[in-house]
């Protein structure tokens, strides 16, 4: 409409007044008796409107005002939706070459419709290959994505990923996951995942000091059930884990709480 009507081709800046509700009554505000107004864009009109002007008119900056935005109920989500709206693709180093991990973070980034190009690497974890406690795992996760970080300087950020057990309750064994993402401006973000208490099965062999991946077969082989079997796949694939890990750490990552 506007380039047929009036022959705009290009919008590079946009300015929002997001709402007209404000916590002050500075004495020559403009908005006058509107700041008592409760009316306000939603979420889902400034996506279509901003998502319409990107696309269309190469929209590059958008300043959001009011009243006071930090009223609107909705800004964390609107930071982060317009983030991935005007985000350009992210390079992201990873930590590792495992092409289970590569696609587990292939499909986060699609469900968070986040667009990067992954440089996977090989680096040490210098920790055991079967992290047997949470701090070590953590650690494993973090010099995964440091020194990712080294081989890939022009990344935006690194990204480690290190699954391990550890024991708890009765003495037990959980697995779960830590993710850390480290970027070149020193932020660091680690999240862990859930965490799923192991069967005797796999309590047996890592009471012995077996490594778990290589003695899964004895487990399959016993599997009776629907309940059994999943437990088998998530243990033996460990998706769950690593994808609650990911998606964690890159939202707020990407969300900027954290510094």
């Amino acid at each position: 409409m506007l380039k047929r009507v009036l022959g705009i081709e290009v919008i590079e800046k946009l300015h929002i007044e997001l709402l007209f509700r404000c916590n002050f009554r500075c004495y020559r505000c403009y908005h006058g008796e509107r700041l008592k107004y409760g009316d306000c864009f939603t979420l889902e009109d400034l996506v279509r409107l901003i998502s319409v002007l990107r696309s269309e008119y190469q929209l590059q900056a958008v300043t959001l005002s009011g009243g006071e935005p930090f009223l609107h109920k909705e800004l964390e989500n609107i930071k982060f939706i317009f983030l991935k709206i005007f985000m350009k693709k992210l390079i992201i180093a990873l930590g590792t070459i495992s092409p289970q991990k590569i696609s587990y973070l292939k499909e986060v980034l699609r469900d968070l419709k986040i667009k990067s190009v992954i440089t996977s690497v090989e680096v040490k974890s210098e920790v055991s290959d079967q992290p047997i406690t949470s701090g070590e795992t953590k650690k494993g996760s973090i010099k995964r994505a440091k020194n990712a970080l080294k081989e890939i300087k022009n990344a935006d950020f690194a990204l480690g990923i290190e699954v391990g057990y550890h024991k708890y309750l009765q003495n037990k064994y959980e697995i779960f996951c830590w993710a850390t993402i480290i970027d070149n401006h020193g932020h660091k973000i680690s999240v862990q995942s859930h965490k799923f208490l192991l069967p005797k099965y796999h309590q047996d062999i890592l009471n012995k000091g077996k490594y778990l991946g290589n003695n899964l077969d004895g487990y399959s082989k016993k599997v009776k059930d629907s309940i059994e079997a999943y437990i088998d796949n998530i243990i033996r694939h460990r998706r769950p884990f690593i994808i609650s890990a990911l998606k964690s750490v890159l939202v707020r990552y990407l969300k900027n709480e954290d510094f």
